[in-house]
């Protein structure tokens, strides 16, 4: 029956790919086996079909001729077919197609010699076929190619004739085994993107590099043995985005880097034989974005940065080796954004102008020398968020914080000398955050912080010697949550708290010496606890003292009162009063006995 079903479709002009029927009318299939291993004749038939996708096809070892019959084909697509060796020769007849994807085909050895024959072909990507080992001679005759993506093939040598590709706009090489690139690259008009990785044996990059005119966008990434930059970099007219990441033995960029006069961002990572950069980096009158990371050797920046007026976010992360920042600031003007970390020979920052109307982020992270951040930080009047964690040595923050009047957000972590917070906290209107976690040396907090009355979220956590909180709490008027974890030296919680409009979550864990709560606080029965510990003691007087009995007509009566009902649970394993195990057979209680809450 099966076999006479398949015969009558094959009459009505339909073909079985597998065990996958295929309408001759379908424009669009995908087929996706892992134990398919051949593609029948029949698949020719198939002359409206536009898009093919052969997905994970693991065992299939090779395509029909046949497939060069069908002429509407426009995208062929054979990503994961890990058997596959080779693409039949009738390729070429694919005069629509626009798109060849051979992604993680692992076993192809090759590129049929009619490749150049796909007049159509806008883009070819060869990904994860690390057994080919080169491209065929016509590739030059793609005329229409815009997209050649190489990625982890075991190509030595790109043919000097991809300098004919006229209409290629972006070029991705990434292959183990390229010792160098062929000048013809840099005669390639259209292209805009040209991203090199992962090329381990390649030296140098061509000294032509300059002649790219339309190039907007260059990576050059993992590239150990490059130790230099070409000087006709700054001829470069068009250029937009530089990306320099992960090569070990880059020791300086060129001085005319500063030429470009159209490149907006420069990222600069993991270049560990870096020891300087050029001072020309000032002339970059479009620079919008300067990213420095994980440059170990780098000792300075240079002076030059603050001519940067169009600058707006500027990161230097992990320069473990740079021991001062330039006075910099006092042009950047649209400077939106700061970031400073792991800086670890830094002591001081800059003084900060008194006119820098766009910075709305500053972090400072991991800088262990920093001793003081500067007092001019109180100019920075336009500030939203401002984060210092991991400065080790860092035992105040400035006074002049509190004149930040636009600042929502304010972030304390991890400095271990600080021991106090500035009374002028409380002057900031604006906060709507505070964090304070990781300072074991902070003692209190500023009694002027009950005045914070735009506060929604205070959260203080891993904070061992602080033992009070501001009595005036009640003034925090838009106070939602408050998270008080693991501050041992805690006594308790003030009255004033309970008097909090909008409070809704309290988080209290591990501060043994808080033994109780406002009886008022607890009766909020808007108010969600989350309470963890050893020492509670619950005192709803409803409950203190009744027998079970008298209990049991009071909950009766209170079920409505789900907060009471979480309280007596916790009584029960907090060991406040004794419960007999009838009490967990009552049907009201989230927890079970001896739960840990």
């Amino acid at each position: 029956m099966r076999r006479l079903r398949r015969s009558a479709r094959n009459e009505s002009g339909g073909v079985f790919i597998g065990d996958v029927y295929v309408e001759h009318t379908q424009t669009e299939h995908h087929i996706q086996s892992r134990m398919l291993r051949c593609i029948p004749d029949t698949l020719g038939q198939l002359a409206m079909l536009t898009s093919l996708t052969f997905s994970s096809c693991m065992k299939l070892t090779n395509l029909p001729d046949s497939l060069g019959q069908l002429s509407a084909l426009k995208r062929l697509n054979i990503r994961g077919c890990d058997a596959l060796t080779q693409l039949p020769e009738t390729l070429g007849q694919l005069t629509m197609l626009e798109t060849l994807d051979s992604r993680l085909c692992r076993s192809l050895q090759r590129m049929p010699n009619s490749l150049g024959s796909l007049s159509a072909l806008t883009t070819l990507r060869v990904r994860w076929s690390d057994r080919m080992t080169f491209l065929p001679a016509s590739l030059d005759r793609l005329t229409s190619l815009a997209v050649l993506d190489l990625h982890n093939v075991g190509i030595a040598h790109l043919p000097s004739s991809i300098g004919r590709l006229g209409a290629l706009e972006t070029l991705h090489v990434d292959t183990l085994l390229v010792t160098q690139l062929p000048e013809s690259l840099t005669t390639l008009a259209s292209l805009t993107a040209l991203f090199i990785a992962n090329c381990c044996q390649l030296t140098s990059l061509p000294n032509s590099l300059g002649n790219m005119a339309a190039l907007k966008t260059l990576s050059v990434n993992l590239c150990p043995c490059i130790r230099e930059l070409p000087a006709s970099l700054g001829q470069m007219t068009a250029l937009v985005r530089l990306e320099i990441q992960n090569n070990q033995h880059l020791a300086r960029l060129p001085e005319s880097l500063g030429c470009i006069q159209t490149l907006q961002v420069l990222v600069i990572f993991w270049c560990h034989r870096l020891t300087q950069l050029p001072e020309s980096l000032g002339q970059l009158a479009a620079l919008t974005t300067l990213r420095i990371d994980y440059c170990d050797a780098l000792t300075r920046l240079p002076d030059t940065l603050g001519r940067m007026a169009r600058l707006e976010r500027l990161k230097v992360e992990s320069c473990a080796a740079l021991a001062r920042l330039p006075e910099m600031f006092d042009q950047m003007n649209a400077l939106t954004a700061l970031d400073v970390g792991g800086c670890d020979m830094l002591t001081t920052l800059p003084e900060f102008p008194t006119f820098m109307p766009a910075l709305g982020h500053l972090e400072i992270r991991e800088c262990g020398q920093l001793t003081a951040l500067p007092e001019s930080i109180g100019q920075l009047l336009a500030l939203k968020g401002l984060v210092v964690a991991g400065c080790s040595v860092l035992s105040r923050l400035p006074e002049q914080i509190g004149c930040l009047v636009e600042l929502t957000t304010l972030c304390v972590e991890y400095c271990e000398c600080l021991d106090r917070l500035p009374d002028s906290l409380g002057d900031l209107a604006s906060l709507t955050a505070l964090r304070v976690h990781n300072c074991p040396m902070l003692v209190r907090l500023p009694e002027s912080l009950g005045r914070l009355a735009a506060l929604k979220d205070l959260s203080l956590r891993n904070c061992y010697e602080l033992n009070q909180l501001p009595a005036f709490m009640d003034c925090m008027a838009a106070l939602e949550t408050l998270d008080l974890s693991n501050c041992p030296a805690l006594t308790q919680v003030p009255m004033s708290l309970a008097r909090a409009p909008r409070l809704k979550y309290v988080t209290i864990k591990w501060c043994p010496l808080i033994s109780r709560l406002p009886d008022l606080l607890l009766c909020q029965l808007h108010v969600q606890f989350d309470l963890r510990g050893d020492r509670w003691v619950f005192p709803p007087r409803e409950v203190c003292g009744k027998s079970w009995s008298e209990m049991r007509w009071f909950l009766s009566r209170n079920l409505q009162r789900p907060k009471l009902l979480l309280l007596i649970v916790l009584a029960r394993h907090l060991r406040f009063c004794h419960l007999p195990d009838e009490v967990w057979r009552f049907g009201v209680f989230p927890f079970s006995p001896g739960h840990d809450c």
